[in-house]
């Protein structure tokens, strides 16, 4: 944790240079509280948008915000018209095989044409050109697109669940929003302590995507430091094994009907055909940011042959007395 002590320190003494006498544990306080101040999720976000750009960026290039190029439809049509191949002689199969479009993903495709001029338009461009399915994969290609053009040329889709970009040696995970507030859903993974990871939280609008970069290092430590009041103590895996149980508790507390443990739910859920109510379907983690949705799924696989069901679950002795 040295490391990620020095970072905080060099960010505080920026901001305040009364704090050069305090320790590590109360420079962490000082940034922890600039967050927590912030009354409003979109405010905390800025902050710590603000404190990685300042400390925790290693020299990630970060765009801010990408507004539209003006002359964006005539672009676009260029491009495509660049990346139509022209159509060889019928006689000609060798010439013909040659112009098949290449196996080069989008955003190298559009930047290869030489008709985008700015990392701006290789991004708008990429975006509207994409063929993926939602919006949130549309801007992982452009944004790759931005760092393509930027000259960051191994910019490329990530081949891992774990995050979406790499690039420059750092791991992106792309969080695309276009309601206006953040989207904070990690899925099945939670915050790892990795100061080469950045979470990005794009929020569009029609005029532009705003990007506010956090890091995952940065983002840990502001987790857990409510569990241990510094970072790195000793206490902390104690302290968040004490906020889990309690929060299990909690949870099975909302379902009721007796429910103590994942396998009764599940029992319940199958006997009676519909689904256990939950009043809270979110696991509190002590008084952390960080919550774990518990979501348990039911699915039909194939019907297998049977000589006697059941007989692998129940013993056929069971309930039966002596010398019967």
């Amino acid at each position: 944790m040295k490391k990620i002590f020095e970072q905080w320190n060099r960010f505080v003494e920026q901001q305040d240079e009364t704090l050069l006498e305090q320790d590590s544990s109360s420079n962490f306080k000082k940034i922890y509280d600039s967050v927590a101040s912030k009354s409003k999720k979109i405010e905390q976000l800025e902050e710590l948008n603000r404190i990685t750009r300042e400390s925790f960026s290693h020299g990630l290039k970060m765009p801010d915000s990408i507004p539209k190029p003006s002359n964006l439809e005539e672009i676009k049509r260029q491009v495509e018209e660049a990346l139509v191949p022209p159509e060889a002689p019928q006689s000609d199969v060798s010439e013909r095989r040659e112009k098949k479009p290449t196996g080069q993903p989008l955003p190298e495709k559009v930047i290869n044409t030489e008709i985008i001029e700015t990392a701006d338009e290789a991004y708008w461009v990429t975006l509207l050109l994409s063929e993926k399915s939602n919006l949130g994969l549309k801007s992982e290609e452009a944004l790759i697109a931005w760092y393509l053009f930027e000259g960051l040329s191994d910019a490329a889709q990530a081949r891992t669940r774990q995050y979406d970009i790499d690039v420059g040696g750092f791991k992106l995970e792309v969080k695309t929003s276009k309601k206006g507030t953040p989207n904070y859903q990690f899925n099945s993974s939670a915050v790892p302590h990795d100061d080469k990871k950045f979470y990005v939280f794009v929020l569009f609008s029609a005029s532009k995507p705003t990007f506010y970069y956090v890091s995952s290092a940065l983002l840990f430590e502001i987790i857990t430091f409510s569990f241990a009041g510094a970072p790195g103590s000793k206490e902390l895996e104690e302290n968040i094994r004490g906020a889990v149980a309690r929060g299990v508790e909690d949870f099975y507390e909302g379902i009721g009907k007796g429910v103590k443990s994942i396998d009764e739910l599940i029992v319940n859920t199958v006997l009676e055909g519909n689904p256990t109510e939950v009043e809270s379907k979110n696991i509190s983690i002590g008084n952390s940011a960080l919550s774990a949705r518990v979501r348990i799924m039911f699915s039909l696989g194939d019907i297998a042959e049977m000589d006697a069901p059941g007989e692998l679950f129940i013993d056929s002795d069971v309930g039966k007395g002596e010398g019967e």
